[in-house]
This record gives C-alpha cells, sequence and structure tokens, in this order.
C-alpha cells in the first residue's frame, strides 16, 4: 500500500525571526501539459503566473515564488532528481534559504557558499531564471593544488568565464538546464553524507562560492579636508594613477575628459559608458577638474590621472568575479585603486574579494581604498572592505556627524576594528555622466562610496608627495592624521575624519590600529596582551613624543585603572627610524560582555601629532551546551538542530552524533526534527530536544529518539498520508521561530519526545496530514506490501488478481523464458541494470506489475521514465519474502489501484504549550467539517488541487497543488479546529487557470457543497489577487479574468497566457492615458487633488476549440478617484457582479425549462468611494451577443433575480449586466456564452 509516488516534493525546516516581513504560503504547483502517461501519480510543480519568480539552484533544483495580495508569498521546490530526498528552509529575518539534503554535509563543513541557497538574495542579484539562464559561481581551488587545478577544464556542465590567479580560484557559469550535471560533477564519491567531516569535492576544490553581485554603495566636501591647502603647496595629485573601479565612465565629461589614460569594461556585453552614473560621480570626485562649473566642483587630485575599469553593469552591481578581474588589472597598473563598492552584508575578511585585496596589495604595493558600506548598523562593514589590507571608508557628514548610513564594525568574526577611517559623504556635489538620468553636468549624491573617493585623492596627494609611500605607511598616515571625532566609537567611525594638512606634515608615522583581541569567556586564565606600536621618524631630527591612552567602554565610561598600561609615557624616536612602545591590556579588570576601545595619542611639544586606535572585547558569561543526538536503537544520529533565544536569530547546526557549542549565558530552544531508523525500511522522523534550557553552567541537551512517542491518526475509512508534516512554533521574548518538516515519500512514523510547558513565551506543536485512498494496495497470503510506487509509472486503475514471477535482475535476458503477459513481475533491483531499464524490460514482456526489490533494507525511490504500467520499489526485507514466495510457488497478488482517491483527510493536530506524552489523533465524521467537491470540466484533463492550513502565527503556509483527474467528485474532510484557516486552490493544468479560494475557518459538522470551475467565469475581485488601488497619485489596476462561480473566489492564468488573451485599458474620462497585456495596468501620476473619473476596460478571451463557455468578455468599470497622503494607499472602489445558476459538471443548464439566475453586487474589502447600490440591469443573447434581450430583474437588498426562457433552439446564453452605486461607481460586463444548455 501507502504513498503517492513523489515525482518532486519539498522538505522544509522554516525559521522564521519575529521581524521578517515577507510571508510565503508554501504550494507546489502544476505542470502545464496534459500527462502522456494520464494515470501517473505526481506533485505538480509549474508556474501560478502573475507574481511568480522561478529560481534554479546550483544543485539544479526549482525554487517558485509566487506573490499574494495579502502581502505573502507562495514557495513551492521543485526538486532536480526525483528520488524522494528531502530539502530544508530556513528563513531568518527577510532571507529565505533553500537547503536540499545532498547538499547539507557540504555546508556544514563550509566547502559551499550559503548564498548559493539564499534565494531572497538570488532575486534580489536578478539570479532569477527570468533574468538569468546561467548559475554563476567562483570556484576556489585547495591551496596546494590551486596551480594545476585551475587549469584544468571547467566541471560538466559548467563554463570558465574568467581565471582569478590572485586568490587560486576561476570564474564558472553553469547553464541552469546543466545544474544538475555540474552537482553531480563536482561531488566526490568519497563524501559520507551521514559523516558531514568526510566531504569532499571533486577538481581540487575547496570551495564553491556564489559569485556575488556588488553594489556601488563636492565644493563643500573637498576644503573640509583640507585640500586647498594641499593645492596651494603645489600637490594635486600630479603624475599619480588612479584606478576607479566602478559603473564605467562619461568620458567627454569636461571634468574628466583631459585626465582619463584608458578604460577598460570588465562587464560582459557592456562598454565602458557610463549609463549608471555612479561612476563618473566618484571619478570626479577625485580627480575632476572642475571645468564645468569653473572650478566650483574640482576633485581632491585634480591633476591625477585617470585609469577606470568597468565592473559594475549600468545597473549599479557587478559580479564577484568581474569586480576581482579588475582588481588584477588595476593593482599592476595603479598606484591607487578606488573601490566605491561592496556587499550588501557584513564580511569577516576572509570571501573571495577580500582575499584578493589582501594578495595583490601585497604582491604589487598598491593601496585599494574601499566603501565600508551603506547598511548603517553594528557588523555590516561589507566585502572587499573587511580585507586586512583595505583602506577602509566610513562617512560622515559636512558637520563631522557619523553619517547614518554609514557601515559600522567590528568586523564579523574576529571583532577587528574596521572602518579605518572617515571621510566626508553626504550630499557631495560631482559629476554627472551624460549618459545616465538627469539634467545638468553635476548632481549631488550621499554615501560611503563617495567618501571612499576623497581619501583616494588624498593618497594620490600624498603619493605626489612621497611616491615610494608602501600601501602600509599611507594607510598609517592618513589614520594617525584624521581629526579624532571623540563623540563616535573607533569601531564606528575608525581614527576619525582625514585630515590631509595634517597627513602631509607630519614626520611622524605610527601603528594605524591595536586589536588586542578578543578575551573568551571564562576569563580566569585570561592573561594580559602585550601589543607593540610602532613610532617612525621620517624627519632628520629626534623626536620625543609624550604619550597619553584613553580607552573607555561603549557607553563612553572610563576602563577600570589598570585595565590597559603603557610601559612609557614618553618616547624619543630617531631621526630617520623608529621606535617601539609596548601597550598591554590586562582583562582581569574589565567587565565581561564590555567592548572597550579608545586612542594612544603621541604629542611633541604639547601638540597632538598622530593617534592610534585600540580596541579589545571581553566576552560575556559563556558557558559549553554539549548536544548527544541519538537514534532510536541507542547508536549515533545525525541531527539538524534549530537554536534561538530572545537576542539570537535562528540558526540551524548540524550535530553528527555529538557536539559542543559555547553560547553566552542564557534560555536557549534547542529543537531539531531528526531523521530517525535510517537505515532500516520503517524510517521516521521524530521531534527532540528542549524548547528551553537554561544554560547558567555547562550543560547537555539529550536529542534522544527513544523517548519520543508515536503520533498516529485514525480515521474512518481506509488511507494512506499522500502529504504529511510536523511543526513547531515558539517565542522567546522578541525571538520567534517556525520550524516545519514536509516529509519524504519513505517516511513510515512520526515521533515526538514530551515536553515541559514553556515559562518565556508561546509554544505550539502541530502535526498535518492529507490522508487518500492508497495508490496501490498489494496483498499476498494475508500480508499487506508497504510499497512506493516509483516516478513515471501508470497506476493502474480498480482491482487486480496477478500471478506473481520473478525475473532475476530484470534485464531483457531474465525474460527469455518467462511468460510475463499480464502479470505481476518481481525483480531484484541491481547496481548494473537500471530501474528504467528494468521498468522497460518488463513492459517489452507485457507485464502489468514490476517490483523491485532493494539491495539494502531501506525503501528507495527513483524515477523509472514514462511507463505504461505500474512500478513499485520495496525494501529488501519485504523482497526476500515475496521472491521466496514467488519462486518456491503459485503466488497471486490482489492488487487495487487508485489514481484518483474518492476522499480525501485535510487534518491538523494541534498540541499549546509543550509536546505531550499521548499523540493519538482519532477524529470522527462529526468532528470535521465534510464538503462534498465537484471539480468539473467538460472535458478529460489533469488538474491540481491543494489546501492549506494557517494557524494565527503562521507566515508561510506550506504545501503542493496535487495531480488530480478532472471531472472529478470527491468527498473531503476538514479539521475543525480553533483558529485553523483554511486556504484551498485548484488549477487546470493545460491552461494553467487557476481558481483562489478566501480563507474559511470550518465548523465542526459543517456540510457544504463545492463547485470548482463552474459558470459563470469571468472577471472578478477578491481575496486570492490584490485589488485595483490607490497609491498616492498614482493607480495601479490588477483585474484577473477567470473567477467562477464560488462565493468570493477569484481566478487567472499563467502570465504568459494572460498576455495573449486579455487588454487592460485606463481612461481619465473618454482618454485612453494606458493600454496594457494582461490584467495589470498602472497609472503612475494620473491623480490630482481633484476627484476625477476614470475608466478601466478589460477585454478576455479563451480559444472555443478548448473551452465551451465564457469565451469572450468585456468588463468595463467606472470609478472616482484623486490623489490622497492619508492613507496613501487604498483599494479602488470597483464594483463586482456575482451570478448564480445551476449547471451541470459540463456548464450546462436545462433548456427546457427557465433559468433561474441570481445576480449579486459585491464591494472590494477595505475600499474607500462606495456609495449604496442604486440600480442593476441584465440582457441575454442566444446567439453570441449578435442580439440581446433585456430581462426583468427583481431586487432584494444587493441581490437581483431573474427567470431567463430559452428558446429551444438554443446552444448557450451570453450575458450583458451592469451595476451602480449613487457616487457613480458602475461596472458592465459582457460574457459571451456564459453557461451552455442542455
Amino acid at each position: 500500500m501507502r504513498k503517492l509516488t513523489l515525482k518532486t516534493f519539498f522538505i522544509a525546516v522554516i525559521a522564521v525571526f519575529m521581524l521578517a516581513t515577507s510571508l510565503f504560503q508554501g504550494q507546489a504547483l502544476g505542470a502545464n501539459t496534459k500527462s502522456t502517461t494520464a494515470n501517473e501519480p505526481t506533485i505538480i510543480n509549474d508556474k501560478l503566473g502573475t507574481g511568480e519568480t522561478k529560481i534554479t539552484l546550483i544543485t539544479g533544483d526549482i525554487v517558485h515564488i509566487t506573490s499574494l495580495p495579502t502581502g505573502q508569498s507562495v514557495v513551492n521546490v521543485e526538486p532536480a532528481e526525483n528520488n524522494g530526498d528531502g530539502i530544508r528552509v530556513i528563513t531568518v529575518g527577510d532571507d529565505t534559504y533553500v537547503y536540499p539534503n545532498a547538499a547539507m554535509p557540504y555546508l556544514a563543513e563550509g566547502k559551499l557558499d550559503h548564498n548559493l541557497f539564499n534565494i531572497t538574495k538570488l532575486v534580489e542579484y536578478q539570479f532569477d531564471d527570468t533574468n538569468s539562464s546561467t548559475v554563476p559561481v567562483i570556484v576556489e581551488y585547495q591551496e596546494t593544488k590551486a596551480k594545476a587545478a585551475s587549469t584544468k577544464a571547467a566541471p560538466k556542465g559548467a563554463k570558465k568565464q574568467r581565471e582569478l590567479k590572485s586568490i587560486n580560484a576561476a570564474a564558472l557559469e553553469t547553464n541552469k538546464d546543466e545544474a544538475t550535471t555540474f552537482w553531480n560533477d563536482v561531488q566526490s564519491k568519497k563524501t559520507d553524507k551521514s559523516k558531514p567531516e568526510s566531504v569532499q569535492l571533486n577538481y581540487a576544490i575547496e570551495k564553491i562560492w556564489l559569485d556575488v553581485k556588488v553594489e556601488a554603495t563636492l565644493h563643500e566636501s573637498v576644503p573640509q579636508i583640507g585640500t586647498h591647502t594641499a593645492w596651494e603647496a603645489g600637490l594635486t595629485g600630479e603624475g599619480i594613477k588612479v584606478a576607479v573601479l566602478d559603473s564605467g565612465i562619461d568620458p567627454t565629461h569636461p571634468d574628466i575628459a583631459p585626465q582619463l589614460d584608458e578604460a577598460i569594461s570588465f562587464v560582459p556585453g557592456e562598454e565602458v559608458q557610463d549609463k549608471n552614473g555612479h561612476g563618473t560621480h566618484v571619478a570626479s570626485t577625485i580627480l575632476g577638474t572642475g571645468a564645468a562649473s569653473e572650478g566650483q566642483h574640482k576633485g581632491v587630485a585634480p591633476d591625477a590621472r585617470l585609469l577606470v575599469g568597468k565592473v559594475l553593469g549600468d545597473n549599479g552591481s557587478g559580479l564577484a568575479s568581474w569586480i576581482i578581474e579588475g582588481m588584477e588589472w588595476a593593482a599592476q597598473n595603479a598606484d591607487v585603486v578606488n573601490m566605491s563598492l561592496g556587499s550588501s552584508v557584513g564580511s569577516d575578511g576572509t570571501d573571495p574579494m577580500a582575499q584578493a585585496v589582501n594578495t595583490l596589495t601585497e604582491e604589487h604595493g598598491t593601496l585599494f581604498v574601499i566603501a565600508a558600506g551603506n547598511a548603517g548598523a553594528e557588523g555590516s562593514v561589507g566585502s572587499p572592505g573587511a580585507a586586512d589590507a583595505a583602506l577602509t571608508i566610513g562617512a560622515v557628514d559636512k558637520a563631522d556627524r557619523l553619517a547614518s548610513f554609514s557601515s559600522k564594525g567590528p568586523r564579523l568574526g574576529d571583532m577587528a576594528l574596521k572602518p579605518d577611517v572617515s571621510a566626508p559623504g553626504v550630499g557631495i556635489m560631482a559629476a554627472r555622466s551624460q549618459y545616465s538620468s538627469g539634467t545638468g553636468s553635476y548632481k549631488s549624491l550621499n554615501g560611503t562610496s563617495m567618501a571612499t573617493p576623497h581619501v583616494a585623492g588624498a593618497v594620490a596627494i600624498l603619493l605626489q608627495q612621497n611616491p615610494e609611500a608602501t600601501p602600509l605607511e599611507l594607510k598609517e598616515t592618513l589614520m594617525n592624521t584624521a581629526k579624532k571625532l571623540p563623540n563616535y566609537q573607533p569601531y564606528h567611525i575608525g581614527t576619525g575624519r582625514i585630515d590631509i594638512v595634517k597627513a602631509l606634515n607630519t614626520d611622524i608615522r605610527a601603528t594605524g590600529s591595536v586589536s588586542f583581541g578578543f578575551f573568551q569567556w571564562p576569563h580566569d586564565e585570561a592573561t594580559p596582551v602585550e601589543k607593540t606600536v610602532t613610532y617612525t621618524n621620517e624627519s632628520d631630527q629626534d623626536i620625543t613624543l609624550d604619550l597619553e591612552a584613553t580607552f573607555a567602554d561603549a557607553n563612553g565610561n572610563a576602563a577600570p585603572e589598570g585595565m590597559l598600561t603603557l610601559a612609557q609615557t614618553t618616547v624619543t624616536v630617531p631621526a630617520n627610524g623608529t621606535a617601539d612602545v609596548q601597550v598591554t591590556v590586562d582583562p582581569a579588570h574589565g567587565e565581561s560582555g564590555q567592548r572597550y576601545q579608545g586612542h594612544l595619542t603621541a604629542s611633541a611639544n604639547g601638540e597632538a601629532v598622530v593617534h592610534t586606535t585600540m580596541a579589545t572585547i571581553k566576552e560575556d558569561e559563556r558557558y559549553t551546551l554539549t548536544l548527544n543526538a541519538t537514534d532510536r536503537d541507542g547508536s549515533p544520529a545525525l541531527a539538524y538542530v534549530v537554536m534561538f533565544n530572545e537576542t539570537m536569530l535562528p540558526e540551524a547546526i548540524a550535530v553528527p552524533g555529538t557536539r559542543e557549542l559555547r553560547l553566552k549565558k542564557g534560555t536557549y530552544s534547542v529543537m531539531s526534527m531528526m531523521d530517525v531508523d535510517v537505515n532500516t525500511d520503517h524510517k521516521g522522523v521524530a521531534l527532540v530536544g528542549e524548547p528551553e534550557v537554561v544554560l547558567d553552567g555547562p550543560k547537555t541537551v539529550e536529542l534522544d529518539a527513544r523517548k519520543a512517542n508515536e503520533i498516529t491518526v485514525k480515521v474512518p475509512k481506509k488511507t494512506e498520508p499522500m502529504y504529511q508534516r510536523m511543526e513547531y512554533y515558539q517565542t522567546m521574548g522578541t525571538g520567534t521561530v517556525h520550524s516545519v518538516y514536509l516529509m519524504p515519500v519513505w517516511i513510515d512514523k512520526l515521533y515526538a519526545a514530551p515536553t515541559k510547558k514553556t515559562k518565556l513565551g508561546e509554544f505550539e506543536f502541530l502535526t498535518r496530514w492529507r490522508l487518500i485512498k492508497p495508490y496501490l494496495t498489494m496483498n499476498y497470503k494475508g500480508k499487506e506490501l508497504d510499497d512506493i510506487v516509483m516516478p513515471g509509472s501508470t497506476l493502474l486503475e480498480g482491482k487486480h488478481n496477478l500471478k506473481a514471477i520473478y525475473a532475476g535482475e530484470g534485464s531483457q535476458a531474465d525474460y527469455d523464458r518467462l511468460n510475463a503477459k499480464g502479470k505481476a513481475v518481481v525483480v531484484d533491483r541491481s547496481k548494473i541494470i537500471s530501474e528504467a531499464e528494468q521498468a522497460a524490460a518488463a513492459v517489452a514482456a507485457g507485464a502489468k506489475l514490476l517490483i523491485i526489490a532493494n539491495y539494502e533494507d531501506v525503501e528507495f525511490n527513483v524515477s523509472v521514465g514514462q511507463v505504461p504500467l505500474t512500478a513499485a520499489a520495496i525494501s529488501k526485507s519485504e523482497g526476500d519474502k515475496l521472491i521466496k514466495a514467488v519462486r518456491s510457488g503459485n503466488v497471486k497478488l490482489q492488487v487495487e489501484g487508485t489514481k484518483d482517491s474518492p476522499y480525501a483527510y485535510d487534518l491538523d493536530y494541534v498540541h499549546q504549550d509543550n509536546v505531550p506524552k499521548k499523540l493519538a489523533y482519532e477524529p470522527k465524521n462529526r468532528d470535521l467539517a465534510v464538503i462534498e467537491t465537484n471539480y468539473n470540466s467538460h472535458i478529460e484533463t489533469d488538474g491540481g488541487e491543494f489546501r492549506f492550513d494557517m494557524r494565527p502565527y503562521t507566515k508561510r503556509a506550506i504545501g503542493f497543488q496535487y495531480k488530480i483527474s478532472f471531472p472529478t467528485t470527491r468527498t473531503e474532510y476538514v479539521s475543525a479546529t480553533k483558529d485553523t484557516y483554511w486556504y484551498h486552490q485548484a488549477t487546470v493544468l493545460d491552461e494553467t487557470w487557476q481558481i483562489r479560494q478566501p480563507r474559511v475557518v470550518y465548523e465542526k459538522g459543517q456540510k457544504l457543497v463545492e463547485n470548482w470551475f463552474s459558470p459563470v467565469v469571468r472577471p472578478a475581485l477578491g481575496d486570492g489577487y490584490w485589488a485595483p488601488k490607490r497609491q498616492g497619485n498614482s493607480l495601479q489596476i490588477n483585474v484577473p479574468a477567470l473567477a467562477d462561480a464560488g462565493t468570493g473566489n477569484t481566478g487567472g492564468t499563467d502570465y504568459d497566457i494572460s498576455v495573449q488573451n486579455q487588454t487592460t485599458k485606463l481612461f481619465k474620462g473618454d482618454t485612453l492615458i494606458r493600454e496594457g497585456k494582461g490584467q495589470a495596468v498602472n497609472g503612475f501620476g494620473v491623480l490630482t487633488d481633484e476627484l476625477q473619473e476614470f475608466r478601466v476596460v478589460t477585454e478576455a478571451k479563451r480559444d472555443p476549440e478548448r473551452w465551451n463557455t465564457s469565451t469572450r468578455t468585456n468588463t468595463e468599470w467606472i470609478f472616482k478617484a484623486k490623489e490622497e497622503i492619508e492613507p496613501w494607499q487604498s483599494p479602488l472602489p470597483f464594483l463586482t457582479l456575482n451570478y448564480g445558476v445551476d449547471t451541470d459538471v459540463n456548464g450546462d443548464a436545462l433548456l427546457n425549462r427557465p433559468t433561474q439566475l441570481q445576480l449579486s453586487v459585491e464591494k472590494v474589502k477595505d475600499a474607500i468611494g462606495y456609495g449604496n447600490v442604486d440600480g442593476a440591469t441584465l440582457e441575454v443573447s442566444f446567439n453570441e451577443g449578435k442580439k440581446w434581450k433585456k430581462v426583468k430583474l427583481n431586487r432584494d437588498g444587493d441581490m437581483f433575480t431573474a427567470s431567463i426562457t430559452n428558446p429551444k433552439s438554443a446552444k448557450s446564453v451570453s450575458l450583458k449586466a451592469s451595476a451602480w452605486d449613487d457616487q457613480g461607481n458602475k461596472i458592465t460586463q459582457e460574457i459571451i456564452k456564459a453557461y451552455g444548455l442542455r
């Protein structure tokens, strides 16, 4: 018996931080063509239509994301391999990561970049399938084999785009159609996926990174840093080559043209012309002549020479590999490199771009001046600015106040001091590229991107003064002499705001910054750390310096006495020599959990000369948390644990049997939905762990599946699960986690270990099933086999009594002396002959059923291609018994196949506050809502449907649309659980016509009848799609064309079909102002502060050869609107007409009796501007609109009824209806062949 064979399926572990803004409703969506094997059971995966984004991962798995009008989104994962393996999804904040199980051990060992699976970033970077046909990666090779490996051919399915020798890497692109080939080729056969520590990648690959996109992150600011004084001294950057790696250049701009020596584009398919404008602005800030402003907007070093490397595309972003290639070119040709770009998230300085900065600086002696980033938060300094060798720049305004957007340190990982120094980056006026938007020769921009070129220009001036200066010397000089800004922490602003005058006039240089490190808890054995600050005297005279240290915590309170000491308070630095001063931090004097930072200032003759920033962090109280994962047989297990607390974002942690963590003192949630009995034919999943672990000393959490109790479900009818899901939701302070595991096809058992009631927040545990009549049951001698129907099979229908024969490994030769026609054939799974070959041989022999017995005692699931027989997989233990019986005598199998179950149970089993010991759900029919559901169609076709459940905390409802034959009638039983909302949708696959129901809470004993896809089909508005709305002075119109007769239902098609069959127009009065293909059209800036009348007309059609109803519709809305500030956004007062008419499965009403029709007028929820319904009219046509006849309407509130007498020769009825209110809102709707007649 048992499960639907999942062509594709989806396992999700979703960790949702409470402040996440995007909502996901999970669903898998259907193929848009009728299956060639009509009885094949499958989960459907295809486009929804409007708002859909498709992303192919490096593994070949495909993620579909669909936006819904509620602000929610739909996530559907289509695995690359039809083998039933799992997928985990973790959502943290706004970022959602989709991890195929095959990738988990590689991720756990740091062999794969997590961003390869961050679908939020992949969409942001425009790596979705609409915008990119390839997956771009950077492959970093193992150090010992790098040079040999970098010259090798790319893995199968990938093409090498560029070599990145500075980091022993190569940029590759894999065509998304070949992503699975690439993934299979790079995985090493030496990897044991149950042991993450064993993982290896082929081709001597150390790590695969996403080739991330990096973004581009003056007359008052130039004198602010002292540039005019330098100019007066003749220091203008003359003779110094500055490379700008950015979005290109306007080579004809008067401020730039005389300086430009060379410009190269590293962006494939784009010229160096700066259509974005960022690069031109940056370059002119460095060395613009000010020619277009009579010198007013002159750059910092106006006589420097310019080299331009275009590494950012016209959209302002670029791949990391483009940037690294540009860096390699610039390092060989320029004296200083400006990089006003960076990643949007913090970096620890170990990623490919940061590695390239360090390597190229050392090899070529070129200083890279790099923006810190514009994220604004602590720990957000991005790459490549996080590199050790980079001179990393923050931003201040013209009053030397820290810019709110300027990324702050400490650097992720080692908590090092970054940024290094700051410069003006607010309201910077500089050259505008003629190829970019706007007018005039200049424009004003904000950002660390604008601060960085001020420093690059300053470096050019320093290099003119001292051409032999090294990158370290230049970096130290600018850091030492920066203007201290005492109101800001060095971790936020570096040493201060650069001061060119002081930098040019100092003879003393010192170590730029000193980090005393990160002192781990416990501190009992922490010893003082001594660091050396080196002073360099570049004059011909000895210089004596007085030293003064300031050291304070993050609140500005002075560090305890004795924490920081100087070996001496004065030092004499010999002429043209150096002197060292030892500075010591004794952590014993500091407070746990504090960050200390400050300056060591050196003065000569009472005047501050240079200063060095200093910092250290003393870790707060931490203890060891030991996690032990144990399977049900007592053996070590592999668990992926989701942990969080009120201040910690959820993290997924691999526990291969045991693992130790060092964590802050506090209370943690430590939970895992762990695969158990993994080497058996009764695999399961167990929820284990503790929702509240008080960590106030060393502690062990046992993730022990032996303590878990089985979760069972029992209903009146014989069923099997086609969908199983476990989840828990927990809050702790402001932290929230919602973890979901959607089970693989082979999971037989669900378990959960009892927990205590939570004290610090909410906790809820839920199990969800969809149960149906088994797809396939096979019995012999009173035993029912536990089978999995294999992908590509065609299901048997009905009951069969089949003689069983044994055919060895199932090759064609094995059938030579067998008569398999019409029989059930049992074969051994082979390591030589594929399952598809076994199935093909069985078909050729005339078999009716193929049973493949595994060579291991576990269940398996492999595609057999597309074959006209049923293929089922069983475990070795069951196979051995069956084969023995078949070989020993006359065995007949009692087989029953069910393609479309006549019933379905959608059940949820909810436990609040804790996981109880007893976990048995046995609802009776009277405890459930019972829905007689008719999925109507006038022809036989494939459809898909699913009912999604939503708890009050649910941000993402997860499921699939499962294939179902239309027309079909089914009895559906649904849990009537308090506070559970159900959202149901169904799709006609060949035309991608989808109907969406409103959410509903069912009541116990409730009985309903639903007719899907029934007339009258027409444009209607409701909860399924976002409604037409006003935003400020703009209109956004969306009118899906294919709602059915269900109350509140809405409907539409895939975007590609919509644009071919629907046209929408927007009029102001009688003037057409916008027109678009499809269901949506925008009217930007069309509203004024006066109330005006608008009209929307949408025309839609359907292929009359495919459809027998609603082949053409024309709908017109008249409404009034004006610009509003409060509320800024609101739905528009569009009226909707609902039609009620009794039709059969084909959409036909009775011809020989009057048709009773109900017409109701509905309003969009929360729309502003409605009046009272004033009237309605109805006309009918029996010749598809050639002639119309008025019909009398009887009114009851906003409901109207009519009786329509049909001519004997009529085949169909077309409708033309209108309704209006007393505020001037009106709808007129014409529907050709609204319903048929029989």
